[in-house]
Formats: structure tokens, sequence, C-alpha cells
């Protein structure tokens, strides 16, 4: 019985130590699992921020593409136009010419 009273205090201290490592970890697991959370938020977040901003760039895209379109056909009616003012002036000049002559 003395051999039992004996043991009693280091396994009543060894039970301690080992409460008190199980709360510890059982804390530090829960504020590991709440940053974890945290994190995944984030992570979320960005990847919405990401597909906004992806989006925007395909619009912008987009737009660029048919101001591009809208540039290419006023440069066409723009050279057609030259090409008729010119043709016109050599009409002019010839018919300028023709009543000199007369």
């Amino acid at each position: 019985m003395s051999r039992t009273l004996k043991l009693l205090p280091g396994l009543s201290a060894a039970l301690l130590v080992l409460s008190l490592a199980a709360g510890c970890a059982t804390t530090e697991m829960g504020g590991a699992s709440g940053d974890l959370e945290a994190v995944r938020q984030q992570a979320q977040q960005a990847q919405e921020t990401a597909n906004e901003a992806n989006a925007k760039a395909e619009a912008a895209l987009n737009a660029a593409n048919e101001a591009k379109e809208l540039a290419n056909r006023a440069e066409g009616i723009a050279k057609a136009t030259q090409f008729q003012l010119e043709r016109n002036a050599r009409q002019q000049e010839q018919m300028f010419k023709k009543s000199m002559y007369k």
C-alpha cells in the first residue's frame, strides 16, 4: 500500500502534464483551424477578384477589337474619298484645259 501511495504523486503529476499538453494541443489546433479558414476566405476573395479582372480584360479586348475594326473601315473610307477627290480634280483640270483651248 505504501508503494501505491508513493506512485500516486508521480502519476498525478504525469496525468496533469498530459492533460495540459492535450489542452494546449486542442487550443492550438483550434487556432490553426481558424487561421486556415481565414486563408481559404482570402484565397476565395483573391480568386473572385481575379475572375472580375479577367472579365474586365476580356471586355476591354473586345472593345479594342471593335475600335480597330471601326478604324480600319474609316481608313478605307478615307482612302476611297481621297481617290475620288483626286479623280475629280483631274477631271476638272481636263475640263478646264478643254475650255481654254476652245
